[in-house]
């Protein structure tokens, strides 16, 4: 009795034993890795604060310093900084710097010279920094480390330049945000006024440009890129017309820094134009276009076109009301912002190469030469569009006058055509016979 419960003993440990050692191990087969990234866009912008007026009374003789004062201020997270370019602007004119009178003529413009010249009336810029984190450097003053044998002092009065020319940068980021210190500087400006200067007002402007990196080039606007490639003037503006890719691709200023007027040869109107990030080079006025012959060397179109245009008011059943695929349909007036527009059916926006039930993308259009109605994918979210109301036409009437801006783009479907709607910044769908606005853009532009 004794062995027999020992060996049970024995036995019960045994197997308890051999239990634990058959417990499967774990092992982890499979793993999850999340990838973060935050992308962080590069934001630069210039404002101009705390104005004084830059006017003042000179008597012949006399010098005047310090005329009124603009800050400039500048917001930017480019790690490599940014640069603030000047040129002369007087008239809108890129590279002119006299000030001159509307009523004298040319004959008494005051030049721009560094010094005061004994006999001959001159004004002069400066630039001074205000002290903060993120002061900015003058070009060509003791602190330029970059300044070159002859280069301009822009810290003392200095003429003002007649190309694009750096005057101040800061080569690293500035902080971003509502309440931003940002870069600063002030702008002023000199004046003297020979013993034999005719009585008068006399007008100059400069223009500030906003560049990054602090390393970028020198500002190509329209102006410059037209010049560069040999252009002429028409009319005193550059034509749409002698648009091309390598004019347009040359452009490295963007938004309000790189508008510019362009004419168009077919009927003379002009129009306000820019260079944008997404959309390269396009209108940001409306087109004006009501000619009946479209040819090939100045429109976008392939063939000579003859277009018979009826009248949006005038609504006859079937002919510019909402479903009129078959004709061409305009209406001229005046915008929201008080500006000559033009209304068009998407028969009319097309050159009538989209008429019927045709389908697809508008190629062709009403546009000048090498220009072309948006595709989608080159518009988007933009303030330029959001500003001009006028409404739209429909079976004869005039609706959303004080509310609503559309402009076709080149999308079209069996019905309907889409159309970019600048009150919401969205795409939609509408009636092809309505009458909505257009403008163009350069139809060699790639796109960002």
């Amino acid at each position: 009795m004794h062995n027999k419960t020992k060996t049970m003993a024995i036995s019960l440990a045994s197997i308890l034993f051999l239990a634990i050692l058959i417990v499967p191990s774990v092992y982890a087969d499979e793993s999850i890795v999340d990838v973060v990234t935050i992308d962080v866009p590069v934001s630069c912008s210039m404002s101009a604060t705390g104005n004084t007026s830059h006017n003042a009374t000179v008597q012949n003789g006399a010098t005047v310093s310090d005329i009124g004062t603009t800050n400039i201020k500048v917001i930017c997270n480019d790690n490599s900084g940014y640069a603030i370019y000047a040129i002369g602007y007087t008239d809108d004119t890129y590279g002119k710097t006299v000030l001159t009178s509307s009523t004298l003529g040319s004959t008494h413009d005051i030049i721009t010279s560094s010094t005061v010249t004994t006999g001959t009336s001159s004004w002069a810029m400066k630039l001074a920094s205000v002290s903060g984190t993120y002061a900015p450097i003058i070009a060509g003053s003791t602190g330029d480390s970059l300044k070159q044998t002859g280069d301009p002092d822009f810290s003392d009065y200095t003429a003002v330049p007649e190309e694009y020319t750096k005057v101040a940068y800061y080569t690293s980021s500035t902080d971003t945000g509502n309440n931003a210190t940002g870069s600063n500087l002030t702008t002023t400006y000199r004046a003297y006024i020979s013993p034999s200067q005719p009585a008068g007002t006399y007008i100059g402007q400069v223009k500030y440009t906003l560049v990054h990196p602090s390393i970028a080039p020198a500002p190509v606007n329209f102006e410059t890129a037209y010049a560069n490639a040999g252009m002429q003037k028409y009319k005193g503006y550059y034509k749409m017309q002698d648009m091309t890719e390598s004019i347009c691709d040359s452009i490295n200023v963007y938004d309000e820094a790189s508008e510019a007027l362009l004419i168009d040869e077919r009927d003379d109107n002009v129009y306000s134009v820019r260079k944008m990030e997404q959309w390269g080079c396009i209108m940001t006025s409306n087109l004006r276009f009501t000619g009946t012959s479209l040819s090939p060397s100045t429109s976008n179109v392939s063939t000579d076109t003859t277009i018979v245009w009826y009248d949006l008011e005038t609504y006859v059943d079937g002919v510019c009301g909402e479903n009129s695929v078959n004709y061409a349909c305009k209406h001229e007036g005046i915008d929201g912002n008080g500006d000559d527009t033009a209304w068009y059916n998407f028969a009319a926006a097309s050159a009538m190469t989209k008429t019927g039930t045709s389908t697809g993308t508008a190629i062709y259009s009403i546009c000048p030469k090498g220009w072309k109605i948006p595709d989608e994918p080159s518009l988007g979210a933009s303030p330029i569009f959001d500003s001009i109301k006028g409404g739209f036409y429909d079976s004869g009437s005039l609706y959303g006058q004080n509310n609503t801006n559309i402009w076709w783009t080149a999308e079209v479907s069996r019905g309907t055509a889409n159309g970019f709607n600048g009150s919401g910044l969205r795409i939609n769908s509408y009636p092809r016979g309505r009458g909505f606005y257009v403008r163009c853009n350069h139809s060699y532009t790639k796109y960002s």
